[in-house]
Protein backbone atom coordinates (compact mmCIF):
# COMPACT_ATOMS: atom_id res chain seq x y z
CA UNK A 1 0.00 0.00 0.00
CA UNK A 2 1.22 3.52 -0.80
CA UNK A 3 2.33 5.13 2.51
CA UNK A 4 1.01 8.48 1.30
CA UNK A 5 -2.54 7.16 1.51
CA UNK A 6 -4.01 7.59 5.01
CA UNK A 7 -4.82 4.35 6.78
CA UNK A 8 -8.34 5.50 7.57
CA UNK A 9 -9.19 7.26 4.34
CA UNK A 10 -12.74 8.60 3.97
CA UNK A 11 -15.13 6.45 2.05
CA UNK A 12 -14.66 6.57 -1.68
CA UNK A 13 -17.14 6.58 -4.51
CA UNK A 14 -18.64 3.14 -5.22
CA UNK A 15 -16.80 1.08 -7.79
CA UNK A 16 -19.11 -0.04 -10.58
CA UNK A 17 -17.04 -3.20 -11.04
CA UNK A 18 -17.52 -4.33 -7.44
CA UNK A 19 -19.60 -7.54 -7.36
CA UNK A 20 -21.60 -6.44 -4.31
CA UNK A 21 -22.74 -3.21 -5.95
CA UNK A 22 -24.23 -4.54 -9.17
CA UNK A 23 -27.68 -4.86 -7.58
CA UNK A 24 -29.29 -4.53 -4.19
CA UNK A 25 -29.47 -7.94 -2.51
CA UNK A 26 -32.03 -8.26 0.26
CA UNK A 27 -31.53 -12.03 0.65
CA UNK A 28 -28.80 -12.23 3.34
CA UNK A 29 -27.19 -15.52 2.28
CA UNK A 30 -26.14 -14.48 -1.27
CA UNK A 31 -25.05 -11.11 0.13
CA UNK A 32 -22.76 -12.63 2.77
CA UNK A 33 -21.30 -15.24 0.41
CA UNK A 34 -20.67 -12.71 -2.37
CA UNK A 35 -19.19 -10.22 0.12
CA UNK A 36 -16.91 -12.89 1.59
CA UNK A 37 -15.58 -13.75 -1.86
CA UNK A 38 -15.00 -10.05 -2.49
CA UNK A 39 -13.16 -9.55 0.80
CA UNK A 40 -10.99 -12.62 0.24
CA UNK A 41 -10.03 -11.33 -3.20
CA UNK A 42 -8.62 -8.06 -1.81
CA UNK A 43 -7.65 -8.76 1.81
CA UNK A 44 -7.94 -12.50 2.43
CA UNK A 45 -4.36 -13.33 3.39
CA UNK A 46 -3.69 -10.01 5.13
CA UNK A 47 -6.87 -10.41 7.22
CA UNK A 48 -5.75 -13.83 8.41
CA UNK A 49 -2.29 -12.45 9.25
CA UNK A 50 -3.93 -9.64 11.21
CA UNK A 51 -5.97 -12.23 13.10
CA UNK A 52 -2.76 -14.05 14.05
CA UNK A 53 -1.33 -10.78 15.37
CA UNK A 54 -4.51 -10.28 17.36
CA UNK A 55 -4.27 -13.76 18.90
CA UNK A 56 -0.66 -13.08 19.92
CA UNK A 57 -1.58 -9.73 21.48
CA UNK A 58 -4.57 -11.34 23.18
CA UNK A 59 -2.42 -14.00 24.83
CA UNK A 60 0.10 -11.43 26.08
CA UNK A 61 -2.68 -9.15 27.38
CA UNK A 62 -4.38 -11.97 29.28
CA UNK A 63 -1.10 -13.16 30.79
CA UNK A 64 -0.12 -9.64 31.89
CA UNK A 65 -3.56 -8.95 33.35
CA UNK A 66 -3.78 -12.23 35.24
CA UNK A 67 -0.26 -11.87 36.66
CA UNK A 68 -1.01 -8.31 37.84
CA UNK A 69 -4.31 -9.40 39.38
CA UNK A 70 -2.63 -12.29 41.21
CA UNK A 71 0.02 -9.97 42.62
CA UNK A 72 -2.62 -7.56 43.96
CA UNK A 73 -4.64 -10.47 45.36
CA UNK A 74 -1.59 -11.83 47.19
CA UNK A 75 -1.09 -8.50 48.92
CA UNK A 76 -4.83 -8.42 49.74
CA UNK A 77 -5.84 -5.60 47.39
CA UNK A 78 -9.00 -7.07 45.90
CA UNK A 79 -10.34 -3.83 44.39
CA UNK A 80 -7.26 -3.14 42.19
CA UNK A 81 -7.19 -6.82 41.15
CA UNK A 82 -10.85 -6.67 40.06
CA UNK A 83 -10.26 -3.37 38.26
CA UNK A 84 -7.29 -4.81 36.35
CA UNK A 85 -9.30 -7.83 35.22
CA UNK A 86 -12.18 -5.55 34.15
CA UNK A 87 -9.81 -3.36 32.11
CA UNK A 88 -8.22 -6.43 30.49
CA UNK A 89 -11.68 -7.78 29.62
CA UNK A 90 -12.73 -4.46 28.06
CA UNK A 91 -9.41 -4.23 26.17
CA UNK A 92 -9.92 -7.72 24.71
CA UNK A 93 -13.47 -6.89 23.56
CA UNK A 94 -12.38 -3.53 22.13
CA UNK A 95 -9.44 -5.10 20.28
CA UNK A 96 -11.69 -7.82 18.88
CA UNK A 97 -14.22 -5.26 17.63
CA UNK A 98 -11.43 -3.00 16.32
CA UNK A 99 -9.90 -5.73 14.21
CA UNK A 100 -13.31 -6.84 12.97
CA UNK A 101 -14.09 -3.25 12.02
CA UNK A 102 -10.73 -2.63 10.32
CA UNK A 103 -11.33 -5.69 8.13
CA UNK A 104 -14.93 -4.57 7.50
CA UNK A 105 -13.81 -1.05 6.51
CA UNK A 106 -11.27 -2.48 4.07
CA UNK A 107 -14.13 -4.33 2.38
CA UNK A 108 -16.33 -1.23 2.42
CA UNK A 109 -13.70 1.04 0.91
CA UNK A 110 -12.32 -1.58 -1.49
CA UNK A 111 -8.74 -1.04 -0.29
CA UNK A 112 -6.05 -3.71 0.02
CA UNK A 113 -3.94 -3.62 3.19
CA UNK A 114 -1.19 -5.79 4.62
CA UNK A 115 -1.83 -7.75 7.80
CA UNK A 116 0.40 -5.31 9.68
CA UNK A 117 -1.57 -2.30 8.39
CA UNK A 118 -4.91 -3.83 9.38
CA UNK A 119 -3.61 -4.62 12.85
CA UNK A 120 -2.11 -1.12 13.21
CA UNK A 121 -5.44 0.46 12.27
CA UNK A 122 -7.19 -1.66 14.89
CA UNK A 123 -4.69 -0.61 17.58
CA UNK A 124 -4.85 3.08 16.60
CA UNK A 125 -8.60 3.21 17.30
CA UNK A 126 -8.59 0.99 20.38
CA UNK A 127 -9.62 3.75 22.82
CA UNK A 128 -12.43 5.21 20.65
CA UNK A 129 -13.75 1.69 20.02
CA UNK A 130 -13.65 0.97 23.76
CA UNK A 131 -15.68 4.13 24.38
CA UNK A 132 -18.10 3.24 21.59
CA UNK A 133 -18.47 -0.29 22.97
CA UNK A 134 -19.26 0.92 26.49
CA UNK A 135 -21.72 3.57 25.29
CA UNK A 136 -23.50 1.19 22.91
CA UNK A 137 -23.66 -1.46 25.62
CA UNK A 138 -25.27 0.98 28.04
CA UNK A 139 -27.81 2.12 25.44
CA UNK A 140 -28.74 -1.45 24.48
CA UNK A 141 -28.88 -2.55 28.13
CA UNK A 142 -31.13 0.40 28.96
CA UNK A 143 -33.40 -0.46 26.04
CA UNK A 144 -33.50 -4.12 27.05
CA UNK A 145 -34.84 -3.14 30.47
CA UNK A 146 -37.77 -1.54 28.62
CA UNK A 147 -39.44 -4.85 27.68
CA UNK A 148 -36.46 -6.12 25.58
CA UNK A 149 -37.72 -4.96 22.16
CA UNK A 150 -36.19 -1.44 22.40
CA UNK A 151 -32.85 -3.07 23.25
CA UNK A 152 -33.03 -5.17 20.08
CA UNK A 153 -33.88 -2.11 17.99
CA UNK A 154 -31.03 -0.08 19.52
CA UNK A 155 -28.60 -2.97 18.93
CA UNK A 156 -29.56 -3.15 15.26
CA UNK A 157 -29.50 0.62 14.82
CA UNK A 158 -25.94 0.84 16.09
CA UNK A 159 -24.61 -2.43 14.65
CA UNK A 160 -22.74 -0.56 11.90
CA UNK A 161 -21.24 2.08 14.22
CA UNK A 162 -17.77 0.44 14.55
CA UNK A 163 -17.63 -0.03 10.77
CA UNK A 164 -18.59 3.62 10.25
CA UNK A 165 -15.89 4.72 12.70
CA UNK A 166 -13.22 3.01 10.58
CA UNK A 167 -14.66 3.37 7.07
CA UNK A 168 -15.49 7.06 7.36
CA UNK A 169 -13.04 8.02 10.13
CA UNK A 170 -15.80 9.25 12.46
CA UNK A 171 -15.93 9.92 16.18
CA UNK A 172 -18.05 8.01 18.67
CA UNK A 173 -21.28 10.03 18.43
CA UNK A 174 -20.96 10.54 14.68
CA UNK A 175 -20.49 6.79 14.21
CA UNK A 176 -23.66 6.04 16.17
CA UNK A 177 -25.58 8.64 14.16
CA UNK A 178 -24.26 7.32 10.83
CA UNK A 179 -25.15 3.73 11.72
CA UNK A 180 -28.69 4.66 12.71
CA UNK A 181 -29.04 6.68 9.50
CA UNK A 182 -28.06 3.68 7.37
CA UNK A 183 -30.00 1.00 9.23
CA UNK A 184 -33.26 2.94 9.73
CA UNK A 185 -35.95 1.31 7.63
CA UNK A 186 -33.84 -1.85 7.21
CA UNK A 187 -33.98 -3.50 10.65
CA UNK A 188 -35.18 -6.87 9.33
CA UNK A 189 -32.41 -6.97 6.74
CA UNK A 190 -29.74 -6.15 9.31
CA UNK A 191 -31.02 -8.80 11.70
CA UNK A 192 -31.27 -11.33 8.90
CA UNK A 193 -27.74 -10.57 7.69
CA UNK A 194 -26.25 -10.89 11.18
CA UNK A 195 -28.00 -14.22 11.73
CA UNK A 196 -26.94 -15.52 8.30
CA UNK A 197 -23.34 -14.48 9.04
CA UNK A 198 -23.46 -16.28 12.39
CA UNK A 199 -24.74 -19.44 10.70
CA UNK A 200 -22.24 -19.37 7.82
CA UNK A 201 -19.37 -18.50 10.17
CA UNK A 202 -20.25 -20.97 12.91
CA UNK A 203 -17.22 -23.11 12.09
CA UNK A 204 -14.29 -23.25 9.74
CA UNK A 205 -11.09 -21.30 9.20
CA UNK A 206 -12.90 -18.37 7.56
CA UNK A 207 -15.32 -17.85 10.44
CA UNK A 208 -13.46 -14.72 11.57
CA UNK A 209 -14.04 -13.11 8.16
CA UNK A 210 -17.70 -13.99 7.57
CA UNK A 211 -19.27 -11.38 9.87
CA UNK A 212 -17.03 -8.52 8.62
CA UNK A 213 -17.90 -9.57 5.07
CA UNK A 214 -21.62 -9.44 5.79
CA UNK A 215 -21.30 -6.08 7.54
CA UNK A 216 -19.25 -4.65 4.66
CA UNK A 217 -21.71 -5.87 2.04
CA UNK A 218 -24.78 -4.55 3.82
CA UNK A 219 -23.03 -1.26 4.69
CA UNK A 220 -22.12 -0.60 1.07
CA UNK A 221 -25.56 -1.46 -0.22
CA UNK A 222 -27.37 0.67 2.35
CA UNK A 223 -24.95 3.55 1.80
CA UNK A 224 -25.41 3.48 -1.97
CA UNK A 225 -29.17 2.99 -1.71
CA UNK A 226 -29.54 5.99 0.63
CA UNK A 227 -27.28 8.11 -1.59
CA UNK A 228 -29.20 7.21 -4.75
CA UNK A 229 -32.56 8.27 -3.32
CA UNK A 230 -34.20 5.21 -4.87
CA UNK A 231 -37.20 3.61 -3.11
CA UNK A 232 -36.55 0.81 -0.63
CA UNK A 233 -36.58 -2.63 -2.33
CA UNK A 234 -38.88 -5.31 -0.95
CA UNK A 235 -37.52 -7.31 1.98
CA UNK A 236 -36.67 -10.94 1.18
CA UNK A 237 -38.57 -13.50 3.28
CA UNK A 238 -35.30 -15.04 4.52
CA UNK A 239 -34.70 -11.95 6.66
CA UNK A 240 -37.97 -12.46 8.53
CA UNK A 241 -37.33 -16.18 8.95
CA UNK A 242 -33.77 -15.74 10.24
CA UNK A 243 -34.76 -12.91 12.58
CA UNK A 244 -37.54 -14.99 14.13
CA UNK A 245 -35.21 -17.99 14.34
CA UNK A 246 -32.64 -15.91 16.21
CA UNK A 247 -35.34 -14.62 18.57
CA UNK A 248 -36.65 -18.12 19.30
CA UNK A 249 -33.14 -19.44 19.97
CA UNK A 250 -32.36 -16.49 22.24
CA UNK A 251 -35.57 -16.96 24.24
CA UNK A 252 -34.91 -20.70 24.47
CA UNK A 253 -31.37 -20.10 25.70
CA UNK A 254 -32.56 -17.65 28.36
CA UNK A 255 -35.22 -20.14 29.49
CA UNK A 256 -32.63 -22.94 29.79
CA UNK A 257 -30.20 -20.76 31.72
CA UNK A 258 -32.97 -19.58 34.03
CA UNK A 259 -34.18 -23.12 34.73
CA UNK A 260 -30.65 -24.34 35.47
CA UNK A 261 -30.14 -21.47 37.86
CA UNK A 262 -33.12 -22.43 40.02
Amino acid sequence: MDPSIPSTAPISEPSVSSPILQEYTSNPFPLVIKSLAHLLSINGTSSLLAVLRFVSALILTVIAGVVAAIIFSVVHLAAPAFLILAVVYLAIIAMFISLYSAITAAGINDVAYSGKELFSQAVSKLLPVAGLTVLTGLIVAGGTLLLIVPGIIFGLWFSLAPAAMFAENLGIMASLKRSKELVSGHLWEMWGMLTASAILGSNGVLSFLVVPSGLAGRYRQLRDLKASGQPKPSVHWANYFLSLLALVLAVGWVAIVSSNGK
